[in-house]
């Protein structure tokens, strides 16, 4: 298993005490697989994905990695385990530096990062990455606000490729795109995904995306998972009253 996530919670603090956001969610994600995690705004979904990239603390349980415990992690550890699982964000805008160019985005990674300090290798590799994604190379020279939201997550996609992760950690990757691209982007996750061998724990509030993307998915509900299934039972007979609603909401869905 890649990633274990055993009974986390999550709480922050208010001006009454602790509000509890997540409470002792369980989720496993094997190699190569695609885990979906499903809920409505303010459900959870993105804090679970904060906690194991780290960006906020959990005080419960324990979040494993390729059997290891994040907890535990040293220096050496810290830094496999922030190239060996990226993020790619909701906001393909936002999550760029607006102030560099396409090539100097993942030049700098791959300077930073993977040590490439000669910068006609940093080219060809970045190169590289435009053409994985589906880019021209004329995308170099431009800012970020000088291309389509498409464009942009392609963008951010290739800046997650560019340490070669092993596990994605995609939070509503799509919900800010038109229909129309959404599926573009969906399609080159899938095949990036058979490509690299990658895994990838999907987060959306879109029943159909989490559908076409997942083998197994996860229903949150109020900060915790209240159903889980393989894709197609769990959408041919969910258990949950929430889950059913769902799916009743989405009839074209393919079962």
């Amino acid at each position: 298993m890649i990633l274990e996530v055993d009974n986390i919670s999550v709480r922050y603090k208010d001006r009454t005490g602790y509000n509890v956001a997540v409470k002792d969610v369980s989720i496993c994600v094997a190699k190569g697989e695609s885990v979906g995690l499903l809920g409505e705004s303010g459900s959870g979904k993105s804090t679970v994905a904060n906690a194991i990239l780290g960006f906020v603390p959990y005080f419960q349980g324990k979040i494993l990695f390729q059997e290891k415990d994040i907890s535990s992690f040293n220096k050496v550890d810290k830094k496999t385990f922030c190239q060996s699982v990226q993020p790619i964000f909701q906001d393909p805008f936002n999550s760029l530096n607006s102030a560099m160019r396409v090539g100097q985005i993942l030049s700098e990674v791959l300077k930073i990062t993977k040590g490439i300090k000669n910068k006609a290798d940093r080219d060809d590799r970045v190169k590289e990455l435009l053409d994985v994604v589906g880019l021209a190379t004329d995308c170099l020279s431009k800012y970020p606000h000088e291309l389509s939201g498409g464009q942009c997550q392609r963008v951010g996609i290739a800046r997650a490729l560019a340490v070669e992760p092993k596990l994605i950690i995609a939070d509503e990757p799509v919900s800010a795109l038109d229909v129309s691209v959404q599926a573009q982007i969906l399609n080159l996750l899938k095949e990036l995904q058979e490509r690299f061998d990658l895994s990838f724990l999907f987060i959306a509030h879109d029943l159909a995306v989490v559908q076409y993307m997942c083998e197994t998915i996860h229903v949150m509900k109020e900060g915790q998972i209240i159903e889980t299934g393989d894709s197609l039972s769990l959408l041919n007979n969910p258990q949950n009253d929430y889950t059913k609603e769902l799916v009743a909401a989405v009839p074209t869905l393919d079962r």
